[in-house]
C-alpha cells in the first residue's frame, strides 16, 4: 500500500499509516516473498 499513488489511495478509501506500514506490512511482505521463493526453488540434487 505505500507505493500506491495518493489518488488509488484516496478512490480505494485506504488511510496512510506509515508506522504501521512500516512495522508490519513491509516484514510480512519480505516474510511472504522468501516463502514462495523457498516453495518454488528447484529439488536439490541427489548426491
Amino acid at each position: 500500500m505505500n507505493l500506491l499513488p495518493d489518488w488509488a489511495r484516496a478512490l480505494l478509501r485506504l488511510p496512510r499509516v506509515p508506522l504501521v506500514e512500516d512495522l508490519t506490512v513491509r516484514p510480512a511482505g519480505h516474510l511472504l516473498t522468501r516463502t514462495i521463493r523457498w516453495a518454488m526453488a528447484p529439488p536439490p540434487k541427489p548426491s
